[in-house]
């Protein structure tokens, strides 16, 4: 099974798009609010944007598997 999460300006928030409940998910919406911000000020380029999500959804995954909280 695969499950998607958007990252944008105007993307849901986390908790709308995950129906599991993952430990931290606060902290882990403000660190995607955060790369958000940054990548549109221009502060981040985009693979620096992509690769700061990646990083957000790996720690999410394991979040969700081990109880972290991220």
């Amino acid at each position: 099974m695969k499950i998607g999460v958007a990252f944008s300006a105007l993307a849901p928030p986390l908790d709308k798009q995950i129906m599991r409940h993952i430990p931290g998910l606060d902290h882990f919406q403000l660190d995607a609010d955060a790369v958000t911000r940054l990548s549109i000020r221009g502060i981040l380029s985009d693979s620096e944007t992509k690769n700061a999500r990646k990083r957000i959804v790996k720690a999410m995954l394991k979040a969700a598997t081990s109880g972290d909280k991220g």
